[in-house]
């Protein structure tokens, strides 16, 4: 599922891979004991046979103060102490916190964020004309690229749902029971590289 990549007492940076699930969830087995596999031997978490009478071991620590989603790779800070789990939460919180309140016109003062990288996929007008379609799509790089050297910040709502993959808007829904559910994301295109044609 990943490679951890450095170790440190109070906590841990895994590589998780795309579709990669770092919460373990329980299964039949034929065995007695299921090994968490992503930590190394010297952390694994193993369950327990209740039937048999075995020796109580120490129980580690281990959390995730922030979140990949399941099509999402890169890396991950796994705790290992409740201290560190606690202050790198809040980290996250002041980050998303200061971002909001500044329109998002500035990188967090704590030093903490996030980058991704993605492939979006541009479709052009419907259109019988090869020279219009081609024409469309130019526009809509070309805006794309705007985006990037304006820094313009695109707002826009996620939807409180525990469903993957997840919903986003451009605003709220006005038929929602809770529109203050809704988390508000703001999003900076900072390049575009590699634009190429798929037909």
């Amino acid at each position: 599922v990943g490679r951890m990549l450095w170790l440190e007492r109070r906590e841990e940076i895994l590589s998780k891979s795309i579709g990669g699930d770092l919460t373990s969830s329980s299964s039949s087995s034929d065995s007695d004991e299921d090994d968490v596999e992503f930590w190394p031997s010297g952390m694994r978490k193993k369950k327990k046979n209740s039937n048999q009478k075995q020796k109580s071991e120490k129980l580690v620590y281990v959390a995730t103060p922030q979140r990949l989603d399941q099509n999402t790779s890169g890396l991950l800070v796994v705790a290992t102490k409740k201290s560190f789990a606690s202050y790198f939460a809040k980290l996250l919180r002041t980050k998303t916190s200061g971002q909001l309140q500044s329109g998002g016109s500035s990188q967090s003062s704590c030093g903490v964020h996030k980058s991704y990288r993605c492939l979006v996929c541009v479709t052009p007008k419907q259109d019988n004309v090869a020279s219009a379609t081609t024409s469309s799509m130019a526009g809509e790089v070309q805006r794309l690229q705007k985006f990037e050297t304006e820094g313009t910040i695109i707002k826009h709502f996620l939807e409180p749902s525990i469903r993957a993959p997840k919903r986003f808007v451009e605003s709220v829904p006005e038929d929602t029971d809770n529109p203050e559910s809704w988390a508000e994301c703001l999003l900076k295109i900072t390049n575009i590289t590699n634009i190429c044609t798929v037909v």
